[in-house]
């Protein structure tokens, strides 16, 4: 089995360490965008023994020969051009999130997709952990009853994501890259969207506030309403990178009780006065390997999610953000 890995940086590494677990005689071949300095064998914690062969142009990669499925790491203002190479040779595609740093073409591709029956999957790998699949269980059983509030918060301090990097240079505080919290941290919206559906409105404020050396938005402060279970429910939703006591938690209140996730460590508990109930994942990287396990293994071309409703709810923020007004979503 041969696998294109589209990109090189951290997540590009860590899936190629898990491929080479899952299936160790795969032939991993990396694309990259550009040509960088290697020493002994390794690039920046990335072992190069694990690959088969480094290219620097997907068409010259793919005139050597399909590969099974490709797996999109690269920067997301870059992942609709390689995307459509992809899907016009049959080849299937796990796409680390978000789809695209704008949604202009998205619904082409995934038109394209569908055509040509193309498996493509975006990596957002919280659908995989065991504590949120639990939450969308008591929540779609009812256990706290009708819905009363949602708080969602995630900060962190970007200089920490990525130590080995100059941050400035990644790709977390480019917009040219696709950087920002609001895409960088849409797991949040995927996994509130995975609960709640599509939102009936949005509103947003965005801003860069920090003394960070970005020209990305590094905070963002919305309510998102939801129509869930024929009740209508607030969101209030909070995303930073400059929290150097890092937070991240979603609370969700209930008439009969309370769930709460706290996402440094991956634990869901539920509180009610009959039930008192805790679900843990084993660690973050578990949740890589199950979702790369799942999209090698699913031969039938369902996919769990394309990305497609989680970016409509971020081009929701961003209009509502620069006209400051609430934003219906069709």
């Amino acid at each position: 089995m041969k696998v294109f890995v589209i990109g090189y940086g951290s997540i590009g590494k860590r899936h190629i360490k898990i491929l080479k677990q899952l299936t160790p005689d795969c032939e991993i071949c990396v694309i990259r965008h550009k040509k960088q300095v290697i020493e002994n064998n390794f690039d920046t914690n990335g072992d190069l023994s694990l690959i088969k062969k480094i290219y620097y142009n997907l068409d010259v990669a793919i005139l050597d020969g399909l590969p099974s499925f490709a797996i999109i790491c690269s920067p997301s203002s870059f992942h609709l051009k390689t995307a459509f190479i992809l899907a016009n040779n049959n080849v299937d595609m796990l796409i680390e999130k978000p789809i695209s740093n704008k949604i202009k073409d998205v619904k082409k591709l995934l038109e394209l997709c569908e055509r040509r029956n193309v498996k493509l999957e975006v990596g957002y790998m919280l659908r995989y952990a065991k504590s949120i699949k639990k939450i969308k269980s008591w929540l779609d059983n009812k256990f706290i009853g009708n819905i009363c509030s949602v708080n969602v918060h995630f900060g962190d301090y970007l200089q920490n994501w990525r130590k080995s990097y100059d941050y400035s240079k990644d790709v977390s505080a480019r917009k040219d890259l696709g950087g920002g919290v609001l895409l960088e941290i849409s797991h949040e919206i995927d996994y509130l969207c995975w609960f709640f559906g599509k939102p009936v409105s949005v509103f947003c404020q965005m801003m860069k506030t920090s003394n960070l050396k970005i020209d990305v938005e590094d905070l963002v402060e919305a309510i998102i309403k939801f129509n869930y279970q024929n009740r209508i429910i607030l969101c209030s939703l909070h995303l930073d990178m400059f929290d150097k006591n890092n937070k991240r938690s979603c609370n969700i209140i209930g008439t009969n009780g309370s769930i709460t996730w706290d996402g440094l460590n991956y634990c869901a508990n539920l509180q009610t006065a009959e039930i008192c109930e805790t679900e843990k994942d084993v660690d973050r990287n578990s949740l890589f390997n199950t979702e790369l396990e799942f999209f090698i293994n699913n031969n039938s071309k369902m996919i769990v999610n394309n990305g497609y409703l989680t970016l409509q709810v971020i081009e929701a923020m961003r209009l509502s953000n620069e006209e400051n007004r609430m934003i219906e979503l069709p």
